[in-house]
C-alpha cells in the first residue's frame, strides 16, 4: 500500500491508521460520505474525487493505475506529512483539497438500457413500481462477494417486488459468469462500461450500492462493506416494501 510506503520513510515518527468506512469521525465532520479518504492528522489530504473513479471526468491522481500518478501521490503525501511534523498546519490546510459538503447522490433512477451477461435487455422504463437495487462491484473485489450472495438471497425472498442490477466494473464477462453461476438467476449481472455507469454519478470505489424506491426516487446509498451493511440494506428494503 502506497501510504504505508510513505509512513515507513519517516522511521517511527508517523503512524498509519485504517478505519472501517462509516466510523471516521473526521469524514463525518467534513461531510464526506464516500471513500477512499486520506487524512494527515486532522487535515484532509485526499478526498474520493482525487482518485477519479468510474464515470469521473477528472481526478488529481486519475487514472490511479498510472505509475506516474501513484508516484505523484507519494510525493504529495510526503510533503503534507513533513509540514505537519514541522508544525506548519496552516500551510498544510492550504493544500487541503476543496470539497463540496452539499454533494448529493443521483436524485432518481436514470434512464438506461443495459444488456446483462445472458443477453437480456434491461430498460429503466420497465422498472416502475419496483424497488431497484443497483450494486456496483467487481470480480477482483473480495469484499463484494458476500454481498452478492446476500442480494441473491434477498431476491429469493422478495421476488418481483425487487430488481437487483449488479453492475460489474473492469470485469470480463466470462469471469462474471464463473463467479455468479451459483447465484440467483433472476438477478441481472452486467459487465458495465464507464459510459453506462456515468448516469449513476461517479462511483469511486467498490462495493457501492444505490437503492431507489417504487417511484424511481433515490432512497439510500451504501459505500464499502461495513459490518452492518446487510442488516442496514435489509431494513431499507423492508421500509420501502411496507
Amino acid at each position: 500500500m502506497l501510504i504505508k510506503d510513505v509512513v515507513q520513510e519517516f522511521e517511527g515518527k508517523v503512524k498509519f491508521v485504517s478505519e472501517d468506512w462509516g466510523t471516521s469521525a473526521l469524514a463525518k465532520q467534513l461531510g464526506i460520505r464516500k471513500y477512499p479518504v486520506v487524512f494527515v492528522g486532522d487535515v484532509l489530504f485526499a478526498r474520493p474525487e482525487e482518485f477519479g473513479g468510474w464515470g469521473a471526468k477528472e481526478g488529481k491522481y486519475k487514472p490511479w493505475s498510472d505509475k506516474a500518478n501513484q508516484a505523484r501521490f507519494k510525493t504529495d503525501l510526503s510533503q503534507m506529512v513533513n509540514l505537519m511534523l514541522e508544525g506548519k498546519r496552516a500551510e498544510a490546510l492550504n493544500l487541503q483539497p476543496k470539497f463540496d459538503t452539499n454533494a448529493k447522490e443521483v436524485a432518481e433512477l436514470p434512464n438506461f438500457t443495459l444488456t446483462d451477461i445472458n443477453g437480456k435487455a434491461i430498460n429503466s422504463t420497465n422498472l416502475a413500481g419496483k424497488v431497484v437495487v443497483v450494486d456496483f462491484w467487481a470480480t477482483w473485489c473480495g469484499n463484494c462477494r458476500p454481498t452478492l450472495k446476500f442480494l441473491s438471497d434477498l431476491k429469493k425472498i422478495h421476488g418481483e417486488k425487487v430488481v437487483v442490477l449488479a453492475l460489474a466494473l473492469d470485469s470480463e464477462v466470462e469471469d462474471i459468469k464463473k463467479l455468479t453461476q451459483p447465484l440467483n438467476s433472476s438477478m441481472n449481472f452486467v459487465s458495465a462500461s464507464e459510459t453506462q455507469i456515468a448516469p449513476f454519478g461517479v462511483i469511486n470505489s467498490v462495493p457501492t450500492m444505490l437503492i431507489f424506491d417504487q417511484q424511481g426516487k433515490f432512497d439510500t446509498a451504501f459505500y464499502g462493506a461495513p459490518k452492518d451493511l446487510h442488516e442496514s440494506v435489509s431494513k431499507s428494503l423492508e421500509s420501502l416494501l411496507k
